[in-house]
């Protein structure tokens, strides 16, 4: 297999649309859900997103740290210093913010080691060099500048506090079976400042690039207990931000707790298929939902080639569906000359238009 080169990955147009698409709404402190058909192409999204965070977390940090941006280790070590003051286990913020964890699982009927697995995880996701650069260090590097972070606000008006209260509540809701996949989810969130494909080789990929935890990968090679696994984590507030999928995860799960964005890199010639995949984020009690926001679908592909035809193809069988199925079509001079232009349907479509429209006549 040919080594992955991020040089010549990054200036794939597809692939470039995708990684800014989705670092615009991580950016912005949402989750984002990605569907492609190949293995590699995953493997290379993830590579490219992870690559992508990186910078962006380093030249953060070093403009709030007032450090030169090319001394990474130099920003590394802040970051470490600062996590280690505010969450050392003496630290009053520190216990303040456990005694609140404990009352919000006690509250919600959680057992103990619910609250225990829940507690953990909480605390080791804001040691992450990801918490601490997008949510604390810009409130301070001292203790005092934890609850100031947990209690700022989002696009949406949440805080954090509210993110987990609201998590608490939804698992304290599930059946049985489901909170044990959500303890062992929480018991097994990667939290850690890398993952090495070594280290994490179910994941299909056997390069030595460092991956940051925000990013993870879910395809037919990854054991259906890690996927299991990514499924509960991506529905709650901690890694992974961004999830990358073939079709394993297109239907029969529910991704819409903390996600309202999907992508699809790869297109399917039959417009149901995004259809489904579009569905994993459209369910009752949706994030969309309870922001009061739509759920936002990107489709990119390469002008000039197949992918081109693919998506004009795709959009004219989703159109004729719609039709098919009683949907109004606004009629204008311009919209006249684009149907006339597409792309024709099949005769046996064109036999049950007809079929249909002489019934209602």
């Amino acid at each position: 297999m040919p080594r992955h080169n991020s040089a010549d990955a990054s200036r794939h147009p597809k692939v470039r649309a995708t990684v800014d698409r989705a670092m615009d709404v991580w950016n912005q402190g949402e989750k984002v859900l990605i569907f492609c058909f190949y293995r590699e192409t995953g493997r290379t999204l993830r590579r490219e997103i992870s690559a992508a965070m990186e910078r962006k977390l380093y030249a953060r940090a070093a403009t709030i740290l007032n450090v030169d941006p090319a001394d990474r280790q130099a920003i590394a070590e802040r970051i470490g210093r600062s996590s280690d003051n505010i969450f050392s286990v003496n630290s009053i913020p520190r216990r303040q913010l456990e005694e609140q964890l404990v009352a919000m699982g006690r509250a919600a009927s959680l057992n103990e080691l619910e609250i225990s697995a829940f507690t953990g995880a909480v605390i080791r996701f804001m040691r992450t060099t990801s918490f601490l650069v997008q949510h604390i260090l810009p409130h301070g590097t001292g203790t005092r500048a934890l609850f100031p972070a947990l209690e700022a606000t989002d696009a949406h008006g949440r805080n954090f506090l509210f993110r987990l209260q609201s998590f608490v509540t939804r698992l304290s809701q599930l059946s049985e079976s489901q909170r044990e996949n959500a303890l062992d989810a929480l018991n097994h969130i990667q939290t850690g400042q890398y993952m090495t494909m070594e280290s994490d080789e179910d994941e299909g990929d056997s390069h030595t690039t460092m991956i940051l935890p925000n990013v993870r990968l879910a395809n037919g090679s990854v054991r259906q207990k890690t996927r299991n696994i990514l499924v509960s984590a991506f529905n709650m507030p901690f890694f992974p931000d961004i999830l990358i999928s073939s079709s394993v995860l297109s239907e029969g799960v529910d991704l819409h707790w903390e996600c309202r964005t999907v992508i699809h890199h790869d297109l399917d010639w039959n417009p149901s298929s995004l259809e489904q995949r579009t569905g994993r984020l459209d369910r009752i009690g949706s994030m969309a939902t309870a922001v009061g926001q739509p759920i936002d679908v990107f489709e990119p592909y390469t002008t000039g080639l197949q992918d081109e035809k693919m998506f004009k193809v795709v959009m004219d069988r989703a159109q004729w569906f719609n039709i098919v199925m009683g949907d109004s079509v606004e009629l204008n001079e311009q919209s006249i000359d684009g149907i006339a232009d597409r792309i024709q349907m099949p005769d046996s479509l064109k036999d049950q238009l007809s079929l249909n429209l002489a019934v209602a006549e």
